[in-house]
Formats: structure tokens, sequence, C-alpha cells
């Protein structure tokens, strides 16, 4: 949690494979992460590493955020907006 990044950005959870879970984007992805801490399914066994990419620009964000999740397909699990299953 102490290395969770403060900004703005997009980020993947993967689980213990490194599969991907989930792509989110937010103004503050710690605060994203502790929200989505609160549902049982962001949680250990099943979340266990994250990548993140500063993007501080809110359209651009959502852009690269749309665009890996489609490019991500249903390997995503959890994402359900944008994806063509």
């Amino acid at each position: 949690e102490s290395e969770w990044p403060l900004g703005a950005g997009v980020y993947v959870l993967y689980d213990i494979s490194e599969r991907p879970i989930y792509v989110g984007q937010g103004e503050s992805v710690r605060k994203r992460l502790l929200d989505h801490r609160e549902k049982f399914w962001f949680k250990q066994p099943l979340i266990q590493t994250g990548s993140f990419m500063p993007i501080k620009d809110l359209t651009l964000r959502r852009q690269v955020e749309t665009l890996l999740i489609k490019f991500l397909r249903k390997n995503a699990i959890l994402n359900k907006q944008n994806v063509d299953r």
C-alpha cells in the first residue's frame, strides 16, 4: 500500500499468474485502489500485483484505459465496459 502511486494514471491489476484481471484509471490511483479494496474480489489471493502508467490528462487517461480494455478483451476478467465479448 505504501508503494501505491499518488498521482493520476491508468493501472492494471494482475493475478498470481500475471494475467490481467482489471484495468482502471483515476485522478488519484491510490484512492481508486483503496476504494477497490473494499470489494472482496480486489484482494489477495485474486489480485497479486499491479502496474501503473502516469497520465495527467483526463481525456488521454480514458482513451488509454479504453484501448487497454479492448486490447485485453475477455482476459481482463473484471472489466465489463468497452469489452467486445
